[in-house]
């Protein structure tokens, strides 16, 4: 390819992708966000410096635990989503992870916050978000962003990581997956379990989350079982969740 005419553009399609492949994948899609804020309206790490160091650590607490085959070979990185009327969060290849800030507020405590992310930490460090992409659009398409060549596909691609569902066996695993991951700190294990329990009067203003990532029969019930194990001394940290994340936001 190094003696190819200069200008030619190169075109691989591809049916495999290596960590480093994914990365590329993810940043490329995290970059155009960034570059169509109206599209995509994100709390700037440059004007959020507190939220994001808390943030920051949280992730690379969860990053540096024995259960995340990837820790080295992604750019882990959570960013936060202007979008107070949907409760989600999403990941893209490479260990990028988003959440909205409506869901944000909707989380009372520390615990759960660590919970969900590390439960979305999975989609992208076992795959399937690439997976999900790769089942979508062909090896020529996400070939080009890897050689940076033009592709129109971007925003159908994010659209597709925020709203396409994963199964419900998919979900299972990462319910355990999270559960492994939370157990050897001092948040109450079952964190993820509450997050579902939670109520709101809103009927228009659903948790989303659980829609992209389809739920199981006596999931709660489930995840409490994973739980047993963990101990019964824990911490929620409602107050430092409220004073390092919650009150930066819009």
């Amino acid at each position: 390819m190094s003696c190819r005419p200069e200008g030619e553009i190169v075109r691989i399609d591809k049916d495999s992708f290596t960590t480093d492949d994914q990365a590329k994948i993810g940043q490329a899609l995290s970059n155009h966000m960034s570059q169509n804020p109206v599209q995509y309206p994100l709390y700037d790490r440059k004007s959020y410096p507190e939220m994001y160091e808390y943030l920051d650590l949280l992730l690379e607490t969860m990053v540096n635990t024995p259960e995340v085959e990837n820790r080295s070979d992604f750019n882990w990185q959570i960013n936060v989503m202007k979008n107070k009327q949907h409760m989600t969060a999403f990941s893209m290849p490479g260990g990028l992870v988003y959440i909205t800030d409506g869901f944000l507020k909707f989380l009372e405590n520390e615990a759960q916050l660590f919970a969900v992310l590390s439960n979305e930490m999975f989609n992208t460090d076992q795959g399937a978000v690439m997976s999900l992409l790769q089942e979508k659009y062909s090896g020529l398409i996400l070939g080009d962003i890897i050689f940076n060549n033009p592709v129109e596909e971007l925003d159908d691609m994010i659209s597709t990581l925020q709203f396409e569902p994963l199964s419900a066996n998919h979900t299972k695993g990462a319910d355990q997956y999270s559960v492994e991951i939370i157990c050897p700190f001092q948040y109450a294990p079952d964190a993820l379990a509450t997050v579902f329990e939670l109520e709101t009067s809103d009927t228009e203003f659903p948790l989303e989350w659980t829609s992209i990532r389809e739920s199981y029969e006596d999931r709660t019930a489930n995840i409490r079982s994973l739980s047993r194990g963990c101990g019964t001394e824990y911490v929620l940290e409602e107050k430092r969740y409220q004073k390092r994340c919650i009150m930066y936001l819009d």
